[in-house]
C-alpha cells in the first residue's frame, strides 16, 4: 500500500500512514482520545451511570435502592457520633475513645436495628457486645 499524508485526530500533527482506517500518530494521542471519550460519557447528564454521591443511581435515602429503614444512615453517623458522646462501654467501663471500630459497637437495647434514637443506642466493646447476644452459644 502506497503511504500517505493524514492529520492526526488528536495532535494535529501530519504524519505518513500506510493504512486506509489510521486516525492517530502514536498509541499515546488515541489513549487520550479514549479516556477523554470515557470521561464524557461519565459526565453527560443523560448518563445513568453518572456517578451522584457514591451511588449509580444518583437515588439517596429511602429512594435508594438499597435503602433499608435507614440502618445504613446509623452506621454511617449515628453511632460514630455516639461513640465519640459516650466514650466509655456502658457494661464494663472499658475506654473506647482510641479503639478502632472492630472493638467497639453501639447496640440497640430493644434489638430493633431500624430504632435509631439516642435513648435506644448503648455503646459496648465488642467483648460485651458478644456476650449480650449470647453468640458463644453458635459454636457449640
Amino acid at each position: 500500500m502506497k503511504e500517505r499524508e493524514v492529520t492526526c485526530y488528536y495532535c494535529e500533527d501530519i504524519f505518513l500512514s500506510s493504512g486506509p482506517g489510521a486516525k492517530f500518530c502514536s498509541k499515546r494521542c488515541k489513549k487520550k482520545v479514549e479516556w477523554q471519550k470515557h470521561r464524557d460519557q461519565r459526565n453527560a447528564s443523560d448518563n445513568p451511570m453518572k456517578p451522584h454521591g457514591g451511588n449509580h443511581t444518583g437515588k439517596v435515602g429511602r429512594d435508594h435502592y438499597a435503602y433499608k429503614d435507614g440502618i445504613g444512615l446509623f452506621s454511617m453517623r449515628l453511632s460514630r457520633g455516639y461513640k465519640t458522646h459516650v466514650r466509655y462501654c456502658e457494661r464494663c467501663s472499658k475506654d473506647l475513645a482510641e479503639a478502632l471500630p472492630q472493638f467497639w459497637c453501639v447496640h440497640h437495647v430493644d434489638h430493633d436495628r431500624t430504632h435509631n434514637t439516642y435513648e435506644n443506642f448503648e455503646l459496648l466493646c465488642k467483648r460485651c457486645h458478644q456476650i449480650e447476644h449470647e453468640c458463644w452459644k453458635a459454636f457449640g
